[in-house]
């Protein structure tokens, strides 16, 4: 299921005239919802593994979704 805002643009405008970090925030927010609606996401337990693994100095390929 899609996430739509109406504002959604004009909130991105609204950030960036701000010109603050909270425009950056924004935007990377933003993306990071669009990337979970298209599935682009990386499992718990995967990211769980991989980083045990740097911890005991094996490590494992990192995750990918």
């Amino acid at each position: 299921m899609k996430r739509t805002c109406p504002y959604e643009r004009r909130e991105e405008m609204r950030a960036v005239a701000q010109g603050d970090g909270e425009a950056e925030r924004r935007k990377s927010t933003l993306e990071a919802l669009r990337d979970v609606d298209a599935g682009r996401v990386v499992d718990h337990v995967a990211v769980k593994i991989w980083a045990d693994s740097l911890a005991i100095g094996e490590p494992v390929p990192v995750p990918r979704p």
